[in-house]
């Protein structure tokens, strides 16, 4: 990618929860990020109404973003624990149910606002040195090269 001769080993376009996610990742891992979307996240705050866009974070998520130094924010703020599910099927008898004590856990998962996590990972990233983001733009063209993809933003 090059914008005003920016290289950078990297490029997410998205600013959602899996792009966030891997940026971060990415520059963890050493590599230069560029990040790129039409509008930063809209942000968090304690004192708001619960935003109806949730996700329910498997374990496996949650240890992805303890490994990323963001899950104690975000546990600390607004995540739900789901202990139990069931799942029935309204035309028949059939039916599913398990806990996380039987699985020998504390949670199966946890129920969080979509801005909690984007927050998170939005501060994160912007602590990071190897990281940049570019917001408002967009992906205008990608011109591949011998050995890199030129980037043009808009």
């Amino acid at each position: 990618m090059s914008r005003r001769g920016t290289e950078v080993d990297v490029l997410v376009s998205g600013a959602g929860m899996v792009g966030l996610t891997v940026a971060l990742a990415a520059a963890r891992a050493g590599f230069s990020v560029a990040l790129v979307d039409a509008r930063e996240p809209a942000p968090w705050a304690a004192g708001q109404e619960v935003d109806l866009r949730v996700s329910a974070l498997s374990r496996a998520t949650q240890r992805v973003l303890e490994r990323l130094g963001v899950w104690e924010y975000i546990a600390g703020r607004r995540a739900g624990p789901v202990e139990a599910i069931a799942v029935w099927d309204g035309l028949s008898e059939a039916s599913v149910a398990f806990s996380a004590a039987d699985m020998g856990e504390r949670h199966l998962a946890h129920i969080v606002e979509n801005s909690l996590v984007q927050t998170a990972l939005w501060e994160a990233l912007g602590a990071e040195e190897t990281a940049r983001r570019y917001v408002p733009a967009a992906v205008e063209a990608l011109d591949p090269g011998s050995g890199r993809v030129g980037v043009r933003l808009g």
